[in-house]
């Protein structure tokens, strides 16, 4: 239902649809398993490392594993408010990596490469 057919104020309803209205505009993070690979889609936190948020999901595993790391920014024009996608694959591990120790140095590596704005 609209607002226009509800008898209840408008600040109510926006208080009692704004964490799904939240949910439609940043999506909570993804997960998509295919044959041989997953890909983690994170939305939120992303100011900050995403290093522990990705450790979380890679200690689940029960194998050894590549990693490989991209993030997508999205430019919007203040003037016109058209939206141009930036995507920027940093790559994948150079090996098989059979530790988590190795996996979050490896991380680390990425993610610090990510949050320096200046390369």
């Amino acid at each position: 239902m609209r607002h226009g057919l509800r008898k209840e104020p408008l600040s109510r309803a926006i208080a009692q649809e704004g964490p799904t209205l939240l949910e439609e505009i940043i999506p909570k993070d993804s997960e998509e398993k295919g044959r041989r690979n997953i890909t983690w889609k994170l939305f939120r936190g992303l100011a900050g490392s995403v290093v522990d948020s990705i450790m979380t999901k890679v200690e689940a595993l029960q194998t050894s594993f590549y990693l490989r790391f991209s993030y997508t920014y999205q430019l919007r024009n203040i003037e016109n408010g058209k939206v141009m996608l930036f995507h920027t694959n940093l790559g994948g591990s150079p090996t098989l990596l059979t530790t988590y120790a190795a996996a979050r140095e490896w991380l680390h590596e990425k993610d610090a490469s990510r949050l320096d704005q200046t390369k």
